[in-house]
């Protein structure tokens, strides 16, 4: 386990002085990436072999949203191999030691030549054997979000993968996504119910220069679902509960 400590520094809280969830991703992102670094199948390991880590999956439940100037604790580990995944928890501590914020995530590897996905066991990855499967953040893993049947869609708006969006694997990167799922919400909805989980799988890749086609739909729950269309193609679906 890799553990992190911060203080919520203010570019990552909202207008309300909470913390936005994209900074959650954010920071799970940079921690995900120390530990397996870390642990010897990182960044630098995969690159010399022309893979990397792609998200495909991840879960997020916000118990509480940590507000400006809080101390909090960054933690991670990975969990084991389920399927065609690699998984990878997280936990956000609040000061006093609760959980603030909880998350698992799917990841798998991907071939940056043929931009295919590598099946696990075909690579050898270091400490990935010395898991601790004990140890879960969620109950489950990430879950395929499935929106509801019978519910209308309305169109969103749309959003062209530009310089801030691309990152080093030369795609839209995974928080940009929840970015821009979140801003498709009315503003007043997140100002007067913070968000309260996030489930998003991404099942294709945007790349520069490309626009993905928002569309929305919502369910009287509380429940949101946005959907990223490239040329026809899902390229991403978010469930988003307030």
């Amino acid at each position: 386990m890799t553990t992190q400590q911060l203080r919520l520094p203010c570019y990552m809280t909202d207008f309300q002085y909470r913390m936005r969830p994209t900074a959650f991703m954010d920071l799970a992102q940079q921690i995900g990436e120390d530990d397996a670094e870390e642990g010897g199948f990182g960044f630098s390991f995969l690159r010399e072999r022309g893979l990397a880590w792609v998200l495909a999956r991840q879960s997020v439940e916000f118990h509480t949203l940590p507000r400006f100037k809080d101390s909090l604790e960054m933690q991670t580990w990975h969990r084991g191999v389920s399927g065609p995944f690699y998984i990878r928890d997280y936990r956000l501590l609040a000061e006093d030691g609760t959980v603030a914020v909880a998350s698992s995530s799917s990841w798998v590897l991907l071939d940056l030549k043929t931009r295919a996905m590598v099946m696990p066991g075909k690579v050898d990855l270091p400490a990935v054997s010395d898991a601790a499967p004990g140890q879960h953040a969620l109950e489950g893993y990430a879950t395929k979000v499935i929106p509801q049947r019978g519910v209308p869609w309305k169109r969103a708006g749309e959003r062209t993968a530009l310089f801030s969006d691309i990152d080093y694997n030369n795609h839209v990167n995974n928080v940009r996504y929840i970015g821009w799922a979140l801003d498709v919400l009315p503003m007043e909805v997140l100002a007067q119910k913070p968000l309260r989980s996030l489930s998003i799988n991404f099942n294709h890749e945007v790349h520069p220069g490309e626009t993905a086609e928002l569309y929305l739909q919502e369910n009287p729950s509380g429940e949101y679902f946005v959907e990223g269309q490239v040329e026809s193609r899902q390229a991403f679906i978010v469930r988003l509960q307030v």
